[in-house]
């Protein structure tokens, strides 16, 4: 089975998108360098920051081309208010939807230096 186990966001400064990543998901990076940082979350999904100036990265394709949206599930809908009301106090993060009921359950998106967006989601029993 071909199963997706890894994220690479291109980021402008990986180091100071470290620091803010460890934060969100509470857990330190298994490896550094100056131009790529790696989490191991537990699970063993792996999520990484690379330099999009480093010529190693090959970025292309125009102005926010790396833009990706990362999901995090929450286990309830006050979890996701919960998350909102301490992550949006960051000052590195831009709120862009506060918390609300959607169709697929209670969520919010906030967006990280580089474009990317982070949305906090509980999904619903039954999604319409």
């Amino acid at each position: 089975m071909n199963t997706p186990n890894y994220t690479i966001l291109f980021v402008e400064d990986p180091l100071a998108s470290a620091n803010l990543y460890a934060g969100l998901f509470g857990v330190e990076p298994a490896y550094t360098s100056g131009n790529f940082v790696m989490f191991v979350l537990p699970h063993g999904y792996k999520f990484a920051l690379w330099a999009s100036a480093d010529p190693d990265a090959h970025i292309d394709g125009g102005e926010k081309s790396n833009m990706a949206e990362i999901g995090v599930t929450l286990d309830s809908d006050e979890a996701v208010d919960r998350t909102f009301a301490e992550w949006s106090k960051k000052k590195e993060l831009t709120v862009v939807m506060e918390p609300k009921t959607l169709p697929f359950g209670r969520s919010f998106v906030l967006v990280d230096p580089d474009s990317h967006r982070i949305r906090g989601m509980a999904l619903a029993a039954n999604p319409r």
